[in-house]
């Protein structure tokens, strides 16, 4: 009895593990490059996020974000989040401050993507080769 329970407490343990390594979502990897649209000569900055080691990234004009950008017409934040799939999708609160040049409007990020925030242009690079 004490042996069946143990092999049942390890098959327990075991499932919980497989369990979780499945469920965990993907780190988010490449960079963004980002710019003042406002500014006539605006300076490109760039941003990595594998660096970050993170499942969300979130852009905004206050210091609890990771990416601090100073715009004072974004009223919201932008998050970068990783689906489970390995995908990135973006999330916003108000829906009129995100807008992309490169496609109609969609959730979902992809390589060579060019959005729109607030006063701030984005371009998303994927890979964790980021150029520093």
């Amino acid at each position: 009895v004490i042996i069946l329970i143990i092999i049942l407490v390890g098959a327990l343990i075991a499932g919980g593990i497989i369990y979780y390594k499945r469920m965990k979502l993907a780190k988010i990897e490449g960079y963004l490059e980002y710019w003042n649209g406002d500014l006539l000569d605006p300076v490109i900055e760039m941003f990595d996020l594998t660096r970050r080691m993170a499942t969300e990234i979130v852009i905004g004009n206050n210091y609890s974000c990771t990416l601090n950008i100073l715009d004072l017409e974004a009223n919201s934040t932008l998050t970068i989040k990783s689906t489970r799939e390995g995908g990135l999708i973006l999330e916003t609160d108000l829906e009129d401050e995100l807008s992309f040049i490169n496609k109609e409007k969609s959730v979902d990020l992809q390589d060579g993507d060019i959005f729109k925030f607030g006063n701030h242009t984005f371009k998303y690079f994927k890979g964790a080769d980021a150029v520093e």
